[in-house]
């Protein structure tokens, strides 16, 4: 069955190419012709590419084929590691709180206030070193 859809659209296709060509003598002009020259190059690249495949050894051409599709589903699941974690980084932000944006209005509360004050005297004595005097030295 296969054989004869091939066969029907291989005719199908090549009546159509003769009564194109045929409406294309009439009019006395080629129609889009410089895109025949770009696929004409790119036929030619790969027929030259089916002629060397033909002379090479089959098991060669299959293992480059495996190692070529092997590459494919490697981008592909990199791909999905990628997404799930980016994913994962936006759900552990959201855990971690970091999208919310608190905004301020100045006043601070009497406990802030306190650690603020502690601080900054904690921060004053470090720089300030007192010395204590030593009962050894009287």
């Amino acid at each position: 069955m296969f054989a004869l859809y091939s066969f029907g659209i291989s005719f199908t296709a090549l009546l159509a190419l003769i009564a194109f060509r045929y409406a294309e003598n009439r009019m006395g002009r080629q129609v889009a012709s410089d895109m025949r020259a770009r696929a004409d190059r790119c036929v030619l690249r790969i027929v030259a590419k089916i002629a060397l495949a033909v002379n090479r050894d089959w098991e060669q051409v299959l293992r480059v084929v495996f190692v070529f599709f092997l590459h494919q589903a490697t981008l592909v699941a990199l791909w999905g590691v990628r997404l799930l974690e980016r994913r994962l980084v936006r759900f552990t932000n959201f855990i971690k709180g970091k999208h919310i944006k608190v905004e301020g209005n100045g006043n601070a509360s009497v406990f802030l206030q306190d650690v603020s004050n502690g601080r900054r005297r904690a921060r004053r004595s470090k720089r300030t070193k007192v010395e204590m005097p030593s009962p050894l030295d009287e």
